[in-house]
Formats: C-alpha cells, sequence, structure tokens
C-alpha cells in the first residue's frame, strides 16, 4: 500500500513518475491527455512530500502551510485579473479547474515548491538563516525560469505576446523571500530526504520538455 511506502520506494517512485511524464509529453497523441494529468501528479507528489515530513504537523506548521497556499492563491488571482504583478498571462488546463480564472492546484504548486526549496536549504546551507533563506528563495526562481520554457507547451498558462517579462523573475523572488522568511519565523524544521529528489527529478523533466518542444514540435 501507498501509506507504507519506504523512503527508497518512494525515491524511485517520483523519478519514474517524471520519466513517464517526460515520455507522454513528446507523444504527440498523449500529449493533451498528459496536460489533464499534471494536477494529479502534482497533488500526488504534495502527499509523498507530507508523509515523510519528520516532525509532527502542529498548529504552527497548518498555519504557515495555510497562509502560504492561501497568500499565493490570491497573489496569482489577482495577478490573472489586473496584469500588474507578474505581467499579462492565463491559465490553460495544465493545472486543473479554476476559480477567477486561477486554478486551485496553484496554491499548492507555491507551497510543495516553497517547502522542498526549504528543506533542501536546510540540508544543503550550514550558515545564518539569511543565506538559507535568500537560497532557497533562489532555488525557487530558478525552477519558475526552467517552468516558463514549457508552461504553454504543458498547457499550464501562456503569456501575453509569448514574452516573460523581468518583472515575473523579480516578483517571483520577492514572494520566495517572503514564504521562505515566514517558514523561518514559524520555526518549522525541514529535513524532508524527498526534497532533493522532487526538485531535481521536475527540474530534469522541465529540461527534456523543453527539447522535445524545440527540436520536435517547433
Amino acid at each position: 500500500m501507498i501509506l507504507k511506502i519506504s523512503e527508497f520506494e518512494a525515491k524511485k517512485l517520483i523519478i519514474l513518475i517524471y520519466i513517464i511524464g517526460s515520455l507522454g509529453f513528446s507523444i504527440h497523441f498523449s500529449r493533451q491527455f498528459f496536460q489533464y494529468l499534471t494536477p494529479f501528479t502534482l497533488i500526488f507528489t504534495t502527499f509523498l512530500i507530507f508523509k515523510f515530513h519528520q516532525e509532527i504537523i502542529k498548529a504552527k506548521e497548518i498555519t504557515a502551510f495555510a497562509f502560504v497556499y492561501l497568500f499565493s492563491y490570491f497573489i496569482e488571482v489577482t495577478g490573472v485579473q489586473t496584469g500588474i504583478i507578474f505581467g499579462k498571462y492565463y491559465y490553460g488546463i495544465g493545472l486543473g479547474p479554476k476559480l477567477f480564472d486561477t486554478p486551485l492546484m496553484i496554491g499548492v504548486n507555491w507551497l510543495f515548491l516553497s517547502y522542498i526549496t526549504a528543506s533542501i536549504a536546510e540540508r544543503l546551507i550550514n550558515a545564518n538563516w539569511l543565506i538559507k533563506v535568500v537560497f532557497a528563495s533562489f532555488l525557487m526562481v530558478l525552477y519558475d525560469f526552467f517552468v516558463e520554457l514549457v508552461a504553454d507547451f504543458l498547457g499550464m498558462w501562456y503569456w501575453q505576446n509569448n514574452t516573460i517579462p523581468i518583472q515575473n523573475y523579480v516578483v517571483w523572488f520577492s514572494i520566495a523571500l517572503l514564504i521562505q522568511y515566514i517558514f523561518h519565523f514559524s520555526k518549522i524544521k525541514f529535513n524532508n530526504p524527498l526534497s532533493s529528489v522532487v526538485y531535481l527529478s521536475q527540474l530534469s523533466f522541465l529540461i527534456i520538455v523543453f527539447f522535445v518542444k524545440i527540436f520536435i514540435y517547433d
């Protein structure tokens, strides 16, 4: 049963999921099907991440995680409706059902990405909290850089005139800093053994899909 999955099995499963995803998006007739699968993959990945959270989830964790979800969702809604935060863009089918033209899953995406980058920073950086916060925020923006290259291909979102404004990355980094500081301020302990595997698997997936987009579809 998935509830009894070991750490090693979970890591293998995550890698396998994103390998299959890479193949699914590489084949023309299965591409749209995998676009519809994306929200379920995100939910399942998030479930695995929190299953291997090394500490008991208490009220402070729940409060911080709920805030990150609601805050990031509110920012995205405002961004879509006004175009003044990230730039002018709109969402496709790739992240599932929408409310106010914004997928409900986008808050989950912000939450799990914030979580795994905080965990990676905690494991890799043996320095003061500010360096950890900045490093985790950098990892979040690095992820966004790669996902922006294929977001339209994945059916996630589309930029006006196919142009990604610089302000998108500036705002992303600013929001990332705020979220990572909230995690630090809440004194949440991040020591999740799956975080690096999830981050690297997703990054590898995005890079592979980018080359598929360039060399097969364009």
